[in-house]
């Protein structure tokens, strides 16, 4: 594997708020981030409560930051920025961890995790899919423009005991 594990710095964070793909950009303005600068956002992404990570390329370079935002006790929202050309360099390798990190996640505290995407990310969906969440709802006209949303998530299963 090229990609290495690390904590994000404020500058992986900017640098990837400054260079993102049309369509992550497109859902941040859905969410209600438009007209916030990306120094302002990258701290609200950066201090939010919850884990983050970074995927760092053979350069040392951020490939892809993500994180959960707890949102209450146990119940924790996800994002996820890459960098321009990680998809298409890393993406199989982006994917296969992925799916370690929810398992990982799902096994240190959270029982719930959601995924908000624009509707229309037919091949973000797609994705979410893959990596094992569970579609569970559209969110008719959730954003700030009436752009419907889709919410995916990821349960911890009961034990059984």
């Amino acid at each position: 594997m090229t990609l290495r594990l690390d904590h994000p710095t404020m500058l992986d964070m900017l640098g990837l708020l400054f260079t993102l793909d049309e369509d992550e950009s497109e859902q941040l303005g859905a969410l209600g981030n438009t007209g916030i600068d990306h120094e302002t956002m990258a701290m609200a992404f950066y201090t939010s409560p919850g884990p983050k990570i970074c995927m760092r390329d053979e350069e040392g370079k951020a490939a892809v930051v993500t994180g959960i935002r707890r949102a209450r006790n146990g119940v924790g929202e996800t994002w996820f920025f890459t960098a321009p050309g990680a998809w298409k360099k890393h993406g199989r390798e982006i994917t296969e961890r992925m799916i370690e990190l929810r398992k990982d996640m799902m096994g240190s505290g959270w029982h719930r995790l959601e995924t908000y995407c624009l509707a229309s990310r037919d091949r973000a969906r797609r994705w979410y899919d893959t990596i094992g969440l569970t579609y569970e709802t559209t969110l008719r006209q959730y954003g700030a423009n009436g752009e419907d949303f889709v919410l995916y998530v990821t349960v911890k299963e009961p034990t059984g005991d």
